[in-house]
């Protein structure tokens, strides 16, 4: 039983580790990896819950410059966290995840909506093309090459 406890607490700080890391590619990976392991039963989640660092490494996340597209995944643990583990939600408490959580609230509700894609997508520029007029096509049997200038 000792085994599996030492075990388990070098899992975790392994995943602590690279949740700190400051390539976004590793923190992805080690979120996948946690979730993993919780779903099929190789961590508790008592096991991530008493250990204070992997919680304070999962609400660092949003403090990093690229936070990928797994913030939704990332608030997605630290709910089900507190949800299986009362430990796990009285130590996210004291590391003041609820007024850490409220500011990312306003912040979201703050941010600038996304702007529109820099050109139009494929679909749209097919549609632009079949209203040209076919004089104004280009065949595309017949590609365009530049010419070489003469030696």
């Amino acid at each position: 039983m000792a085994d599996d406890a030492s075990s388990s607490d070098a899992a975790v700080r392994a995943l602590t580790q690279k949740l700190r890391h400051p390539i976004l590619d590793i923190r992805e990976r080690a979120l996948a990896a946690l979730a993993f392991k919780l779903d099929n039963g190789l961590l508790a989640p008592a096991d991530v819950g008493r250990h204070l660092p992997l919680l304070r490494a999962l609400l660092e996340w949003f403090n990093h410059e690229d936070k990928g597209s797994k913030e939704a995944d990332v608030l997605a643990m630290l709910r089900r966290l507190a949800e299986e583990d009362p430990a796990a939600s009285r130590r996210l408490m004291d590391l003041g995840a609820a007024d850490f959580m409220r500011d990312l609230s306003r912040c979201v509700r703050r941010r600038p909506p996304r702007r529109p894609p820099s050109r139009p997508p494929v679909g749209t520029s097919e549609r632009t093309l079949r209203r040209c007029p076919r004089s104004n096509r280009v065949s595309p049997r017949l590609p365009r090459v530049a010419s070489l200038p003469p030696h």
